[in-house]
This record gives C-alpha cells, structure tokens and sequence, in this order.
C-alpha cells in the first residue's frame, strides 16, 4: 500500500531529481542557476527519494527481513508460501 504510494511517487519524479541533481553538480554553470536548481530539488517531495521505496515489502511496507527477489518480508512470503500462491516454492517441515 504504502509501498506502492511510495514508488508511483520516485518513478513520478525520478528524471526531474536526477536532472536538477546534475544541473547542482556542474561547476561550469553560473552560481545563480545552480542555486535555482538547488532551491527546486528542495522543494520536491520527500517521499519520492530513492531510499524510500528500495528494500521494502511489497505488502505489508516492512524494510526489515525483505527477500529482494520478491519483495515480501519474511512473514508474507510463509504466509504466501503455505497457501500455495507462490508458485515453485514448497514447505520443507510437512
């Protein structure tokens, strides 16, 4: 839920922020356009950040004990994987 909210958000303003995060960098460019591109970049919402929405569960929005390949944490994934909806995956202990 969470999560989601979270990701629309980052890809929403992912090439703004790597844009102005260059334009802030580039010492070629005049002191008041990189101050401009600064003051903009702050200005973006937080919740858009790149860590923010990385390493977390996909459903219940945990960021501890996230398996990354699919991004369930520990007790979404047995739940999951006892019900059978994970295809692949089967219980050791029967």
């Amino acid at each position: 839920m969470l999560d989601n909210y979270r990701r629309q958000f980052f890809l929403k303003y992912e090439f703004e922020k790597s844009v102005l995060k260059g334009i802030t960098k580039n010492y070629y460019l005049p002191h008041q356009t990189r101050l401009l591109a600064q003051t903009r970049l702050a200005l973006l919402p937080k919740v858009a950040a790149t860590n923010k929405h990385r390493n977390r569960c996909v459903r219940s929005g945990r960021k501890h004990n996230v398996l990354k390949k699919m991004q369930y944490s520990r007790f979404i994934f047995r739940d999951e994987a006892y019900l059978g909806h994970l295809p692949g995956v089967a219980r050791l202990s029967r």
